[in-house]
């Protein structure tokens, strides 16, 4: 009971960052982007229930949207429910098969699991689809190698 209270002070505080983009959402119902920002917002603050609604939401108008399934993956990893991220992440990675920012997010929930092979695999799979993937991530390879 207090931690949905303290939810409810925490989501009141953040009033000032969401209504922009509630606002954009009541002019348009169908703002995908307004309506993820609101999600990625609470997520960001810990406040996974009300960003799974907005997801829902999002989902309602598009469900084959790769980035609420990415993010979910990204809730999931925060909380250590590895397997759920995996999940979310792999279902987004069916729907945007070359983004190299899921493979990555899939390569570190491998790696959370223990699972180093697949990981590795997601690694390289990225690093096909971004240059850049080897630079930005120099010490996360060096964690596959061993």
């Amino acid at each position: 009971m207090v931690q949905r209270e303290k939810n409810i002070l925490l989501e009141k505080s953040l009033d000032r960052l969401v209504r922009p983009y509630r606002a954009m959402v009541a002019m348009d119902a169908g703002n995908i982007k307004a309506r993820m920002q609101i999600a990625i917002i609470y997520a960001k603050y810990g406040l996974y229930e009300s960003a799974n609604r907005e997801f829902e939401d999002i989902l309602a108008l598009q469900p084959d949207n790769s980035a609420v399934y990415n993010n979910r993956g990204n809730i999931y990893f925060s909380s250590g429910d590895f397997e759920r991220a995996v999940e979310n992440y792999s279902y987004a990675e069916k729907l945007s098969s070359n983004d190299a920012g899921i493979k990555m997010n899939l390569s570190m929930a491998y790696y959370k699991q223990g699972d180093l092979q697949t990981a590795s695999l997601k690694y390289q799979e990225a690093g096909m689809i971004d240059d850049a993937i080897g630079s930005k991530y120099a010490g996360y390879v060096k964690l596959l190698s061993h």
